[in-house]
């Protein structure tokens, strides 16, 4: 049972690098800001060194390597073309690489739960697959607004405080014609 979990383990990470460094790979062009993009170029160079090590490992131990499913990456594929098709903005791939990321950590988890049994040099790897999708979350955070959303926003904003003022206004206005009533 342990080698079966270790073998299974080490195949969920395998198909969890193919598909960060997949989804890395189908956004980098249309990245705009160069920070954005050498940080997720810097990430898919974390994914490919552990995807390295895991390699090592499948093939020095024979395991078959597993894809993640066709459904799987034909959906991520989908999702991704069309909403990059319809916002070009980098806070839109930093949203999807985002949400790509919880599900990875989410799916990896899950399955350290299954396997518990796994050897732990392969728990070893699933929890730095975690950290790297963790660290890129982290850092994806600075990506989620545009300058044209955050133009919207604060407009939204600068409004609010003038209908807050506003009210204000209204508030002391009734608060003086009250006193003047009752005195």
């Amino acid at each position: 049972m342990k080698k079966e979990e270790t073998m299974l383990l080490l195949q969920e990470c395998d198909a969890g690098l193919k598909m960060a460094i997949s989804s890395i790979d189908e956004v980098l062009d249309t990245i705009q800001n160069q920070e954005f993009k050498q940080l997720s170029i810097d990430i898919k160079n974390r994914h490919q060194k552990l995807k390295e090590e895991v390699d090592y490992l499948l093939k020095k131990y024979e395991i078959k390597e597993k894809e993640a499913s066709l459904m799987a990456k034909s959906m991520s594929w989908m999702k991704m073309n069309f909403k990059i098709a319809m916002d070009h903005e980098d806070s839109t791939v930093a949203s999807l690489l985002f949400q790509g990321c919880a599900m990875g950590v989410e799916s990896l988890y899950h399955y350290l739960h299954v396997y518990q049994e796994a050897h732990s040099k392969i728990k070893d790897i699933a929890l730095k697959l975690i950290k790297i999708e963790e660290d890129y979350s982290e850092q994806l955070k600075n990506y989620l607004w545009s300058p044209k959303e955050a133009s919207f926003y604060i407009k939204d904003l600068q409004n609010r405080i003038i209908l807050i003022q506003f009210n204000v206004y209204q508030i002391k206005f009734l608060k003086n014609a009250i006193d003047v009533n009752t005195s």
